[in-house]
């Protein structure tokens, strides 16, 4: 296997406000783009209600960015503040290209000074905070409507694409309060299957299946790392080079010398680990799998 050049790049992208005027970095533009940098990123990824979750420390940004990022959820006072602000996270190199692994609203960004001169910023990042923490009109409809129906309506006024997997659940005067997230939640519920938000895709599938796309197979001979652990449930936890297809509820091919380690299973828990611009850096995914009824 040939070594090459890890990258991951990062697009930070500023909301509006109440009214729906623009933020913007110094009053002049409204994304930035980090690139070419000693990036260390965590994601994780257990499933609902937490959804997706992006550690990030970048090294080496220049005194004013680092700035003008770490100030993104501070209002004139100094106090924080929650704001639309997006994190887009892109990983590969120069064999694989680049593929999206994240995207969400920025929680927290604030510079370590523990290795000074080397000042880094540190940023938390959650797939739907805004949408968890967005006043909206409760969901109201009067007679029978297709569950599939309204995870898509939710999807699209809250700008994601929509990924249905075979939903199709009749509920009767479904009522559902809250924020958008909640909303998408308690319909979930309502009609008993699984969703995800995924890098910019509100997924759902039926519970005890998957969501669809290529199949993905984990092997020695595909990246494996070490053996595959069995989980008191039945399942397997694995670790392999990283690979970005992997996907909250989507199924995968393990295959393997250990009898409890091979066929088909669901990821419900999945992570990637990556390390760009540092040599012998972790460049890695894991996840958790239960056995997917055939």
């Amino acid at each position: 296997m040939s070594f090459t050049r890890k990258k991951i790049n990062l697009t930070f992208k500023l909301g509006r406000d109440t009214n729906g005027v623009q933020y913007s970095f110094d009053g002049k533009y409204d994304t930035v783009t980090v690139s070419g940098l000693r990036i260390q990123v965590t994601i994780a990824n257990a499933g609902a209600p937490s959804m997706g979750q992006a550690s990030l420390i970048i090294h080496g940004l220049t005194p004013s960015l680092l700035n003008q990022l770490s100030s993104m959820n501070r209002l004139e006072g100094g106090q924080v503040s929650t704001r639309f602000n997006q994190l887009l996270i892109e990983a590969g190199d120069e064999a694989t290209g680049m593929s999206l692994i994240f995207q969400g609203q920025v929680a927290v960004a604030m510079p370590t000074y523990n290795n000074a001169p080397d000042v880094a910023l540190q940023v938390t990042a959650y797939a739907g905070l805004f949408e968890a923490l967005k006043v909206a009109p409760a969901l109201s409809v009067r007679g029978s409507v297709d569950a599939a129906v309204i995870m898509q309506n939710l999807a699209t006024q809250n700008g994601y694409m929509f990924e249905n997997n075979g939903v199709s659940v009749i509920l009767s005067t479904p009522y559902f309060p809250g924020s958008p997230k909640r909303q998408m939640e308690a319909c979930a519920n309502a009609a008993n299957i699984n969703w995800s938000l995924d890098n910019g895709t509100l997924a759902i599938w039926p519970k005890g299946g998957s969501r669809g796309g290529v199949v993905q197979t984990i092997s020695p001979e595909t990246g494996m790392i070490g053996y595959p652990a069995g989980t008191p449930a039945g399942g397997v936890l694995v670790r392999t080079l990283f690979n970005p297809h992997l996907h909250y509820g989507a199924a995968v091919q393990v295959e393997s010398s250990l009898p409890f380690a091979n066929g088909k299973f669901v990821l419900f828990d999945i992570a990637h680990d990556l390390e760009s611009e540092t040599p012998n850096g972790q460049w890695e995914t894991s996840f958790s799998g239960s056995v997917l009824a055939l």
